[in-house]
């Protein structure tokens, strides 16, 4: 029973991931398909060659100024969530430091902090046992 359910666990995680690809190819090709048929669309256009190479150059001067906003709002983003982080974690630290200036490093609070792409999503300070408290204090 045990090996059963090993094997459908792994053919589980097997057919997810084989799903998330047929996703994401579909997307790019979903991607792919709306580019070609919009370049098609502009090209085949009733307006003069001159017109439509106007027409393409502020539709890509209109794409470059978007994606330099989002690259902008990305850094931004990315730095504020670097200092969030790193002041944090430098609480943190000290937090741990104030928990082993006690001597006892064995039973000092465990800190813990869970990045993920850069931003913290989660932090956890457990407090040393009541008794280490109590030498502490004395």
């Amino acid at each position: 029973m045990f090996l059963k359910n090993i094997l459908n666990s792994m053919k589980e995680k097997q057919e997810a991931r084989v799903r998330k690809q047929a996703t994401k190819s579909t997307a790019v090709g979903l991607g792919i398909g709306a580019f070609v048929g919009a370049v098609a669309g502009i090209l085949f256009a009733p307006k003069e060659g001159k017109e439509t190479r106007k027409d393409i150059a502020d539709g890509a001067k209109k794409a470059a100024d978007g994606a330099k906003k989002a690259a902008d709002s990305a850094k931004v983003k990315a730095q504020d969530s670097y200092s969030n982080l790193k002041t944090k974690m430098s609480d943190l630290s000290s937090c741990k430091k104030e928990a082993c200036d006690c001597g006892d490093t064995t039973k000092a609070p465990v800190t813990e902090a869970v990045v993920t792409e850069a931003v913290v999503t989660e932090a956890v300070v457990t407090e040393a046992p009541q008794e280490d408290k109590e030498k502490k204090i004395k």
